[in-house]
């Protein structure tokens, strides 16, 4: 198991990769829900109506 307490923040002039916040989860789901983004990944894109 990842220990979330122990991700660094890592940052560069074009990329800033972090932990997710709260804040992310309406971009998060944005791009979660879109068919083409998710083509070639192992999960379904997601919806609104799925718990």
């Amino acid at each position: 198991m990842i220990n979330a307490a122990n991700t660094p923040a890592l940052e560069t002039p074009r990329l800033i990769l972090r932990k997710f916040t709260e804040r992310d989860i309406e971009a998060l789901f944005f791009i979660l829900k879109d068919e083409e983004v998710n083509k070639f990944l192992p999960w379904y894109p997601h919806s609104a109506d799925k718990a």
